[in-house]
């Protein structure tokens, strides 16, 4: 050991460090490799403080209900990862977490206690957001305060292999109002909604597709060149669809 060192061994409780210059250029050893010792930093206020705990080798910055707040600062001014313990916010100013491929962030609990109910991450060429149930959800927005969400890409439910589609459901004024996409019906439902084309659509040619088992009798659809089934509640008709004599 050289004479600008000196070890210690139990626990360190570090008041005040006054600079000695013949000490700048050497290192100053807490406890000995494998063997270390406990190191608190105190603050100026009780139980505001740093520990080393060299048993559990970990840092713990304050006490229960006490914290500290902690800046990671980075190699430009200003631009840092700050933890805000009176808020419980880890705040990034001009930085940012990055994630490889098959990288993933979990979130929250399953009603069995076990981890995972929600997984987000990137799998090598989408985004991905998986519910660990099939109780759990994504919610954006709330009761209260609804958020806006913007789509500059396509929207894409479900898969295209069949069983795999799933429900959409557009909710109007009341839980009875809605427009749905039924997947078990392969149905697009209107409840307590109405369909309407403003000018925008005029002149404009709609097709609608018939599936073969929507006959219809001439005499009955004179001059009809197609039909559509409709369905209103329990009653079952067909729309006509004529050619234009313009």
């Amino acid at each position: 050991m050289s004479r600008h060192e000196f070890r210690t061994f139990g626990t360190i409780c570090v008041k005040k460090i006054v600079p000695n210059p013949q000490l700048s250029t050497s290192s100053i050893p807490f406890g000995a490799d494998a063997d270390g010792t406990d190191v608190i930093f105190y603050g100026d206020t009780t139980l505001k403080q740093v520990l080393w705990d060299e048993s559990a080798d970990t840092w713990y910055f304050g006490n229960s209900a006490y914290g500290v707040d902690v800046v990671f600062n980075s190699g430009t001014a200003d631009d840092n990862m700050t933890w805000d313990s009176s808020d419980k916010e880890l705040t990034f100013t001009d930085a940012h977490i990055e994630m490889g491929n098959a990288d993933y962030i979990y979130q929250g609990f399953l009603a069995d206690g076990s981890t995972n109910a929600i997984t987000m991450g990137f799998d090598g060429s989408d985004f991905v957001i998986t519910a660990g149930s099939t109780t759990e959800g994504v919610i954006i927005g709330g009761t209260t305060y609804n958020t806006d969400v913007t789509l500059n890409g396509a929207f894409v439910t479900g898969a295209t292999a069949a069983g795999y589609g799933q429900d959409v459901t557009l909710w109007a004024s009341d839980d009875a109002t809605k427009v749905m996409l039924d997947t078990s019906e392969n149905a697009l439902l209107f409840a307590g909604v109405s369909i309407e084309f403003d000018s925008y659509l005029t002149g404009k040619a709609f097709d609608f597709a018939n599936d073969g088992s929507n006959a219809f009798s001439a005499t009955t659809f004179t001059g009809a060149t197609s039909c559509v089934k409709v369905v209103l509640g329990a009653t079952t008709g067909y729309l006509a669809i004529y050619t234009s004599a313009s």
